[in-house]
């Protein structure tokens, strides 16, 4: 690896940057419990008393699906407590890209996570203490910026890899617009799933599924284009992971929809008790995990799309020849 790019952007920046997002990526799991199994409420004073934090913590593998009210604690304050540890690494971040990063706004991009995580933290108190007068509106926008901040989280790994700095190796501007939409869409589709989660509308279910089509055909488009055209290594095996989560994606959906609405009982007049069970559960909270993944997959494709160029970093000016040594020089070309 060039010298100017160990300089530009360390080997351990990115490393915190990674065990950030590790330690971010059970609150994506817990997060879709807690809306899956209706638990946000467990706790209404939990965030004013850190003990029952650890007394839940304790308890959490014992009762996770055992009924009663202790798997609701359970779900919850490790949600809680999980976001206090991922705000630590968050902290340590911002401070190591400033200290550490030689770049005039790479060393922003750790204050940038350290903000939306401090700012989703900010959110789950207020739905917290907000909810008896705004009930799961604030739950819903909790959850919706939560995919903004685990792509942050993903961006800043990626643009601390020393890797991103070397330049691109193929000529990709034709793929940026498509990239892109993918991106709006995908988000799109998640929109409409916290709606249809959250409150049951009838138009976020029918969004939800005509997004999905239209997902299906912007990755198309972009393995077409791939295929056709320069895409560079990156590239190519971002969007094969995007084709692998599209189609996982798809099945939990479908599955998904038929395990919470019904199948064809519904078409014969037969009525069936859809209670909440943990096969359901699952497939749900799966789904959920899925689209998190699909959506932060497509933040990675773009960032990959927009790698610069070159990496230029002003290199120590070499020692002019000393006196004696060109002296040497003028006497051995005279002899």
């Amino acid at each position: 690896m060039p010298t100017a790019v160990r300089t530009v952007m360390p080997r351990w920046v990115h490393a915190l940057a990674v065990l950030t997002v590790v330690t971010a990526l059970p609150l994506v799991l817990l997060g879709a419990e807690v809306t899956t199994r209706s638990v946000g409420m467990a706790d209404p004073a939990g965030y004013r008393d850190p003990r029952y934090l650890w007394q839940s913590l304790g308890s959490l593998l014992g009762h996770f699906g055992v009924a009663g009210p202790w798997p609701g604690l359970a779900v919850e304050h490790a949600h809680r407590f999980v976001g206090m540890v991922v705000g630590v690494c968050c902290i340590l971040l911002a401070a190591a890209t400033l200290l550490a990063v030689r770049h005039p706004w790479g060393r922003w991009v750790g204050c940038l996570a350290l903000f939306m995580v401090s700012a989703q933290g900010i959110l789950g108190i207020f739905r917290v203490d907000l909810n008896a007068l705004r009930g799961t509106e604030l739950a819903l926008f909790h959850g919706l910026f939560a995919q903004l901040v685990l792509a942050v989280l993903v961006g800043v790994a990626v643009l601390t890899a020393p890797a991103w700095w070397r330049g691109c190796d193929a000529d990709v501007r034709s793929l940026r617009v498509p990239a892109a939409l993918l991106s709006l869409l995908v988000y799109g589709q998640i929109v409409f799933g916290a709606v249809t989660r959250h409150l049951g509308a009838g138009w976020a279910q029918r969004l939800h599924v005509l997004f999905a089509f239209g997902v299906v055909a912007v990755v198309v488009w972009l393995v077409q284009a791939v295929r056709t055209g320069p895409g560079g290594r990156g590239p190519r095996v971002v969007l094969g992971l995007l084709c692998v989560l599209v189609l996982a994606q798809v099945s939990l959906g479908v599955e998904a929809w038929l395990r919470r609405f019904g199948t064809g009982d519904a078409v014969l007049g037969l009525t069936r008790d859809l209670k909440p069970t943990p096969t359901l559960n699952l497939v749900r909270s799966g789904h959920f995990v899925v689209g998190s993944a699909l959506f932060v997959t497509t933040v990675v494709l773009n960032l990959l799309l927009y790698r610069p160029a070159a990496v230029g970093v002003a290199e120590p000016a070499a020692a002019p020849a000393a006196p004696v040594g060109a002296f040497a020089a003028r006497m051995e070309t005279v002899a």
